[in-house]
Order: C-alpha cells, then sequence, then structure tokens
C-alpha cells in the first residue's frame, strides 16, 4: 500500500510564506511545514511525506540513511532539474518538475522580442522620443523559418504560436519526439544543418551534460548572418564567449539573452552594452504561484490515486 500523503515541507529562499498561504489556503488536508534555508530544511525533512521545493539543498536526500524514510517524491517549483540530476538525487526519489504552466508565457516572450527586432520597435521608439517623423522598412514573420530547439511542452507552444504567424518551423529534438506542425526535424546530431535552415532560432533545451554548451564557435559559424538567437531555456547551452565574438564580428543580427552562465549577469560584463544584444533577467517563464501550486496538488492528486506523475523526471535522461 502506497504511504499516504499528509504532511509537505515546503521550501523557499525568499518566498516560503505565499507558497505555503496557498497551498494552506487550496489543501486544508495537508499539513504545512516550511524551510527558507539548509538548517531548517535538515531539521524537518523526516517529518515530510512529499517536497514542494525551489532550489532545494538535495544532498541532504542524497545523504540519507538506506533504513531512514525519504519523501515519496519532489516536486519541483520550476521546470529546470540540473541541480537535481547532478546532486545524485533522482536515484534515490521520484522528481516532478513544473512543463506545462511556462508554454505560453515563454512563447509570448519569444514573439515579443522576435517582432520588436522585425518590425524596428527600438528605432521607431527613439524618433519618438526625437520628435522625428522617420519612415523605415519593416519585415514580417510571414515566410521566416523559426527554428525551435527543444521540443518539449515549451518547443512545442513556441512552434504552434509560429505557425500563427505564418512562419515555417524547423524542430531539433533530442530524442525525435514527434510534434505536430513542423516542416523539417532534426537530431542532436544535425545542428549545423538545423541552425544555416533557420533565420531565428529559439533555445529552449533542458541542460544536461550532452547540451551543455552545445551552442558553440562551429554552430554558430553556421547561422545565417542576419539571423537572430533566442535563449529561454539554459545560460550553459551556449558558449559565451564564442557568441560575443560572432556578435563582434557581425555575424548574427541579434541575441535575445534570458538565461545566462553566471546569474545574475554581473555588472560589468559585455553583454550589457552590446548593441546587438537584449538582455533580460530570466524572466521569460514566470512562476505564478497560483499555477504552481496547482501542479503540485495535481500530482499529490495523481500519487493518492496511484497514477504516474505529471512532469515526472527521467532519471536515466536527466531531464
Amino acid at each position: 500500500m502506497a504511504r499516504a500523503v499528509r504532511t509537505v515541507l515546503v521550501y523557499h529562499e525568499t518566498s516560503v510564506a505565499n507558497y505555503a498561504a496557498e497551498l494552506i489556503r487550496r489543501a486544508p488536508d495537508l499539513k504545512v511545514i516550511t524551510a527558507s534555508n539548509r538548517e531548517e530544511a535538515q531539521a524537518l525533512q523526516a517529518q515530510a511525506d512529499c517536497l514542494f521545493a525551489w532550489r532545494y539543498p538535495f544532498d541532504l536526500l542524497v545523504n540519507v540513511a538506506a533504513d531512514e524514510p525519504l519523501p515519496v517524491f519532489v516536486q519541483l517549483m520550476g521546470a529546470g532539474v540540473e541541480d537535481a540530476a547532478r546532486s545524485g538525487v533522482l536515484k534515490r526519489v521520484p522528481v516532478a518538475r513544473i512543463v506545462e504552466q511556462f508554454g505560453a508565457p515563454m512563447a509570448e516572450y519569444v514573439f515579443l522580442h522576435l517582432l520588436a527586432e522585425i518590425k524596428r520597435y527600438d528605432a521607431f521608439r527613439d524618433a519618438q522620443e526625437r520628435h522625428a517623423w522617420e519612415q523605415k522598412r519593416t519585415g514580417s514573420l510571414r515566410g521566416m523559418t523559426l527554428g525551435v530547439a527543444g521540443l518539449g511542452s515549451i518547443g512545442a507552444e513556441i512552434a504552434r504560436m509560429a505557425r500563427a504567424f505564418s512562419m515555417r518551423v524547423h524542430g531539433l529534438s533530442l530524442r525525435q519526439l514527434p510534434v505536430v506542425g513542423l516542416d523539417s526535424q532534426y537530431g542532436a546530431d544535425d545542428w549545423q544543418a538545423f541552425v544555416a535552415s533557420c533565420d531565428a532560432v529559439v533555445l529552449a533545451l533542458p541542460l544536461t551534460p550532452q547540451t551543455e554548451r552545445v551552442v558553440d564557435a562551429r554552430v554558430l559559424a553556421a547561422m545565417k548572418p542576419e539571423s537572430i538567437l533566442i535563449n529561454v531555456g539554459r545560460g550553459h547551452l551556449v558558449d559565451e564567449e564564442a557568441l560575443l565574438i560572432a556578435l563582434q564580428e557581425k555575424r548574427l543580427r541579434r541575441a535575445i539573452l534570458d538565461v545566462f552562465t553566471v546569474e545574475p549577469l554581473p555588472s560589468d560584463h559585455p553583454f550589457w552594452t552590446h548593441p546587438r544584444v537584449t538582455v533580460t533577467p530570466h524572466v521569460s517563464g514566470p512562476s505564478l504561484t497560483e499555477e504552481v501550486v496547482g501542479a503540485f496538488l495535481e500530482n499529490v492528486a495523481r500519487y493518492r490515486a496511484g497514477e504516474p506523475l505529471a512532469g515526472l523526471v527521467d532519471a536515466a535522461l536527466g531531464y
């Protein structure tokens, strides 16, 4: 018989009270305990039937003795699982990530910035501030080829929205996942051919040992000279030094970056002032408390019903 889920440890270093309050409001049958630092988590972990966490110190779970209880599952508050994968916790405890909630806002982010670039928003805003009537030629997304690397729920939503703009859509999948509506699909060994076929490339991949710095100098050299690179996945997907060189040599039209190797991005980093770079502070996939709590409660219900968890991380693949 499956262990009952009665006590939940909510862990977040800065916003634990918000998540706990929403959980208590919506699930009064659950006992909610909270921790906002490692010491509190270590003291309370053994009391919890499951964990609901953001950036949990996973070594606390990895180091639990074989004869001591572990939570029945860990629900992450985000989509990224690289910290959990590196820690080894996936071999000991089922871990679920948020998947469906981020597709729409991240697709909106992608097309906000694509349209701003193609329609020359910055130039017209500058002209307005100067009270200058300057008519400029603008482009259209219609007929452009968008490449989407990573065809999970986020990438699939970006691809779907691209079709609404009458774009051609090329996809790259690490696992050759079938996605409806693609004009072409590439595998993990086809990066150079993939980017060479696209006018803009969106990175929506998980970070694994296989994808770290996968967009390197060779891949960047294969991109079209006027193409646009958008990274909403993980900063470590891109060789940032090679990207800066490509931008300095004007081999890319623009890089739109929401994620970086080091976050927060250091104030002296050249990305901040580069004329071909747009920097945003990891905001493309906002974690809305109500939606994240809802995803966790769905998995509690699934566990109680003996059903597979939504967003369950594959321990072998690491995502």
